[in-house]
């Protein structure tokens, strides 16, 4: 599920930013980057999804992906079935060990969960992994992997992102506010409790942090269809996992065209992120030490 953050400037600035970055990422593509293994305890995957409509602007994404300073041990691409038909050929091309570290790239195929695909099947087969999804119309900076997985301390039970909302209520009572309300975070001291995930910054998921329901597709799409981000935050706190945001911020820069088919347009502006909102809690009660 993408956030309600957008890029603040206009619509030609932004269009201006992206492709600078797709031709900085293009440059980079063809040098030798310098780079290193991440030196967490387990392997580390990069998960993400995509389908037909962003396939035109996900190359640059996954050149963003392997030309980090820290590298995983895995990037994995989910797609449906349908949609695999349609992948471009220098996608397919990508895959196989990508740097001398051995890190590997792949698509992999899987049932078609929309958004969910980014990181279900990725804990369906690698459970005991530490996983970090990543969006498919985002730029990321070389930094990226490196400081998120920076901020691990050896809490499995901390869930670790970039971007974070912190959940507010109204003034009278214990009633959430509406999500559009809600504070985006800019200081790494979110309350550990309070503090809602945003994935398109991308987010870090210790092996284990999630409460074992977290996979189960009949659930999830009954209760949370297309936003994912509500699920894990809800799987998190029902495993007595916490929120911890990154020191360094990350400015989003989504690729040209790409959000004409965002989740946003759907999920915020109809309030599609409420809707799922009430019906977590009246499946699963509110996950947080303040009862509402």
């Amino acid at each position: 599920m993408l956030s309600k953050i957008k890029i603040r400037s206009n619509w030609y600035i932004s269009r201006l930013l992206s492709e600078l970055y797709i031709r900085r990422v293009n440059f980079l593509s063809r040098r030798i980057i310098k780079s290193s293994m991440h030196h967490l305890p387990k392997k580390v995957v990069v998960s993400l999804t995509s389908y037909k409509p962003r396939f035109a602007t996900l190359y640059p994404t996954l050149l963003s992906l392997t030309q980090q300073h820290t590298v995983p041990n895995e990037i994995i691409l989910w797609v449906s079935e349908v949609d695999y038909e349609f992948l471009p050929n220098q996608i397919l091309k990508l895959q196989g060990v990508i740097n001398e570290q051995g890190t590997t790239f792949k698509v992999s195929k899987t049932n078609d969960t929309g958004p969910y695909k980014k990181i279900i099947p990725t804990i369906e087969n690698y459970s005991d992994h530490f996983i970090v999804t990543a969006d498919d119309d985002v730029y990321y900076p070389r930094w990226w992997l490196f400081n998120l997985l920076s901020e691990y301390d050896g809490n499995n039970n901390e869930v670790i992102c970039y971007l974070a909302h912190e959940i507010t209520f109204k003034t009278e009572g214990n009633e959430i506010n509406p999500y559009d309300n809600w504070v985006s975070c800019k200081k790494s001291n979110v309350d550990k409790l309070l503090g809602f995930p945003v994935g398109a910054g991308g987010v870090l998921y210790p092996p284990n942090c999630l409460d074992k329901q977290v996979v189960l597709s009949d659930l999830f799409l009954k209760e949370s269809p297309m936003t994912d981000d509500i699920w894990l935050f809800w799987m998190a706190r029902l495993n007595g996992s916490t929120t911890k945001k990154t020191r360094k911020n990350l400015k989003i820069i989504c690729w040209p065209s790409s959000q004409k088919v965002a989740l946003i347009n759907d999920n915020v502006k109809n309030n599609k992120n409420d809707e799922n909102i009430k019906k977590m809690i009246k499946k699963f009660g509110w996950p947080v030490e303040k009862d509402v």
